[in-house]
């Protein structure tokens, strides 16, 4: 079924934006089509398109995925191969008072880019990270929306010693697309509304299959309580979230995790944050003048056990 969808989007009218070298992201606001290259930035393409050809598209897609798409399922987030589609049918989707479709594709690439950007790694961050990883602590990378989180989590598993066990959970397959044959990696896909295949049970599941890292692609909210739980149990943690500078992550971390547990105090979940998840990599990305776009490791820390944020890296301005 993924092979069936992903061949119809690259037989689409969307085929000469994926022939774009480096592409990332293909959107759609109603009226015009853009593109975004891991280089330029976002452009708008050339292409005129109808709301009502790009309706039957995704409807066609939503059936392929055998996915709802109507007036009363008005949302489609569906994830196939190296594509995830996030679309809105016409009854909540708006383009100068009309009625529309929209949509945002992102394309992963089959392996991390990052060894190929000269300008990700500054100074002695590099092996910083590399440090972590060898001395198997947990990590969560933070950064806001489109600074290279998933890129980094890619290369860390790449980086990981040969037959290290990894459970990666996620609801996308974005991690599940690369190729790395010398780990003995499982990929579990989420599935929220149902309660077997939930975030916290494929988490507590992951702890019975004797990992040495649980990978949970992105901290969104209460699975976070099981993710620091499974750290606490000395299971390597690796995660990324949305966070706004370095020092803020930890208590974002408390944060996402008082969704899923009310019952513990703040002060509770910061000390066992403090002691068992230690490594904190921040990334942001900047766009020069020309349009294109750099992504980096701004800053790199350790969490001390009283809480306070030990800066190892810092990119010069």
């Amino acid at each position: 079924m993924d092979k069936d969808t992903s061949k119809y989007i690259e037989e689409s009218f969307l085929k000469p934006f994926l022939s774009i070298p480096e592409v990332t992201d293909i959107s759609y606001n109603g009226t015009a089509l853009f593109y975004m290259t891991s280089e330029r930035g976002r452009l708008k393409g050339d292409l005129a398109i109808s709301s009502d050809t790009v309706g039957d598209f995704l409807r066609q897609v939503a059936n392929l995925s055998e996915k709802q798409f109507s007036y009363s399922s008005p949302i489609l987030d569906v994830s196939f191969g190296r594509y995830r589609l996030n679309a809105t049918y016409k009854s909540i989707a708006r383009s100068s008072n009309e009625k529309v479709f929209t949509f945002d594709l992102r394309i992963e690439s089959f392996e991390s880019k990052i060894d190929k950007d000269e300008g990700f790694f500054l100074g002695n961050s590099r092996d910083l990270v590399l440090e972590m990883l060898r001395n198997r602590g947990s990590i969560i990378v933070g950064g806001e929306t489109s600074t290279g989180k998933t890129e980094l989590e890619k290369w860390l598993l790449t980086k990981m010693p040969d037959n290290t066990r990894v459970i990666v959970i996620d609801n996308i397959e974005e991690l599940d697309i690369m190729s790395i044959p010398h780990l003995d990696l499982t990929v579990w896909i989420s599935n929220d509304k149902n309660e077997t295949s939930s975030f916290p049970k494929l988490i507590r599941n992951a702890l019975r299959n004797n990992p040495d890292y649980i990978v949970v692609a992105e901290g969104r909210g209460g699975e976070m309580y099981d993710a620091l739980v499974s750290a606490t149990s000395g299971h390597s943690l690796i995660s990324s979230i949305h966070a706004l500078n370095l020092e803020s992550m930890p208590n974002r971390i408390v944060k996402l995790c008082m969704q899923g547990d009310k019952r513990s105090s703040p002060d509770e979940l910061r000390d066992d944050v403090s002691k068992h998840i230690k490594n904190y990599i921040f990334l942001k990305r900047e766009q020069s003048q020309d349009g294109r776009i750099h992504r980096f490791v701004d800053e790199i820390g350790t969490l001390n056990d009283d809480g306070t944020m030990e800066v190892l890296f810092r990119r010069d301005k």
